[in-house]
């Protein structure tokens, strides 16, 4: 594997492998659930790669040597054994969560990011520019003396390029908002869209400190915070940044896209259409009752209170229900359904209960056909056909079904836990995740020129303005083609303080 001159390759060979070459590859490897092949473990759990300053070395090292303790290793040796790691996890192999979690958050995002920068020196300068404005995106958690170095540590690997395109000197008499603010007004005149989905006031307060002084300065909603990390894989795909293997910019169309700065550098203008504006919101506080709860169920509170929830929801939706069909083509219940499991990957549900009940493979039961059975038997007022997500007893129904019910249950009650469910004037379910901000009646849902992903905007209080909440789920409306947003009506400017 090591004769593997290119991760891009080494990528392609594993889809293409898959359940074939690898396993022998991991036993050569001397993979185990700890993540630790060959000893590596320690190496990618020391503080060196916490640091910010290694993102800049990683990247102009012509020949990096890795020394621990006696130990030396070579980066590309290092670099592949990483990618190893990561496809023993992906491929659905037992393994340590705590090794995982810190692989992922400090290791990885620095083999991605030397790799990526790698590649892009030998395309256009826009490739480049991407790969820096994603470095600045997803570095926020490396330790710095300073929190302007999350974006000044990284001027150093800009190539001669870049040079007139992006303008950003070292000045730390400016506060981080400002910094932060340049940055991303940069980026969006470079193209690099995708900044965007890193942003929005649910993601953090309204203002930012500035070093140790706790001075305090405006930071703009279409400004993503540098002082926190913005690893993708924390979050939903409609969340995400918007430069993994789904895009969530519409490339396709090019990168001409109609940008306003305003006067004031806390204003910038995009292009987009109306979608449709929220009538209604709840969260699971809102819709929690105290109810007596039966004996068959006393041994699963949170089993109980997500279902009366649901109920609830159900209940509260009907009454405003848009006919029968959602959008013409769907029962509203599944629709309702659907919108409950958009913060969940489900591949990976339907993977995991494989592990359960093979016989309820995805082949067998679709999700509409496994909706309709949950509401069948999960919400019927029966107790005794309620199932148990927990053990494998519950109505007259094929075992592993029962389990793929129980975990729908749990996502859907997990999404209740962390989001806003939404109703618009149209009668479209929607999602946005919980701020102190909060999704309010009149918001608007709007697609902005080129993305794929609509936004939630909330009315500022400087007039003709808007705030970004952020990137929300509307269910039927996502990843929408270009030619469908034209159909929504004519398109408008918004411009986000």
């Amino acid at each position: 594997v090591y004769l593997l001159s290119d991760l891009k390759q080494l990528e392609e060979e594993f889809k293409k492998n898959i359940g074939g070459m690898w396993p022998r590859v991991f036993a050569t490897a001397g993979m185990d659930t700890d993540l630790n092949p060959c000893g590596i473990r320690a190496l990618y759990e020391s503080v060196w790669f916490t640091r910010m300053w290694i993102v800049q070395e990683t990247t102009l090292a012509r020949n990096l040597l890795l020394h621990f303790g006696d130990q030396v290793l070579s980066w590309s040796q290092f670099e592949r054994m990483c990618v190893l790691i990561y496809l023993f996890v992906e491929t659905g192999n037992a393994f340590d969560p705590n090794a995982w979690i810190t692989f992922t958050g400090v290791c990885w995002p620095v083999v991605q990011s030397a790799h990526q920068f790698k590649l892009a020196y030998r395309k256009r300068p826009e490739h480049f520019i991407d790969a820096w404005f994603k470095s600045v995106a997803l570095f926020g958690s490396r330790k710095c003396s300073d929190q302007r170095d999350h974006v000044y540590a990284l001027l150093g690997i800009l190539p001669p390029q870049a040079e007139g395109r992006v303008v950003i000197k070292a000045d730390y008499s400016k506060h981080l908002a400002k910094v932060s603010t340049e940055v991303a007004s940069m980026a969006f005149k470079n193209g690099v869209l995708q900044h965007l989905y890193s942003a929005g006031a649910w993601r953090r307060s309204r203002f930012i400190d500035h070093g140790e002084s706790c001075e305090r300065a405006y930071l703009p909603s279409w400004v993503p915070d540098h002082s926190v990390s913005l690893v993708e894989d924390s979050t939903t795909w409609w969340m995400q940044t918007g430069y993994g293997d789904e895009e969530l910019v519409d490339r396709d169309q090019g990168r001409s896209v109609r940008l306003y700065p305003g006067k004031d550098p806390h204003v910038f203008g995009f292009d987009g259409y109306i979608v449709d504006f929220v009538v209604w919101s709840w969260t699971l506080e809102d819709l929690e009752q105290h109810h007596s709860v039966p004996a068959i169920e006393e041994k699963r509170p949170e089993y109980t209170r997500d279902r009366k929830a649901i109920l609830k929801l159900l209940s509260e939706i009907e009454s405003r229900a848009k006919g029968e069909l959602y959008c013409g083509l769907d029962p509203w219940k599944i629709a309702f359904l659907r919108t409950l499991l958009a913060s969940c990957d489900m591949t990976s549900v339907w993977a995991g209960m494989q592990m359960f009940a093979p016989q309820a493979s995805r082949s067998v039961l679709k999700l509409d056909d496994a909706l309709q059975l949950y509401i069948d038997t999960f919400l019927r007022e029966d107790p005794a056909l309620h199932g148990d997500p927990i053990s494998e007893e519950g109505p007259n129904i094929n075992p592993g079904v029962t389990r793929l019910l129980g975990m729908l249950h749990q996502q859907m009650g997990s999404t209740l836990r962390n989001f806003h469910f939404f109703l618009t004037a149209k009668g479209l379910f929607g999602l946005m995740p919980k701020s102190s901000v909060g999704c309010k009646m009149a918001d608007q849902i709007v697609f902005l020129d080129l993305f794929k992903v609509p936004f939630l905007l909330h009315n500022s209080s400087m007039p003709g303005a808007k705030t970004l909440l952020g990137p929300c789920y509307l269910q039927g409306f996502m990843r929408f083609t270009l030619e469908n947003r034209r159909k929504l009506g004519e398109k408008e400017r918004f411009m986000l303080v």
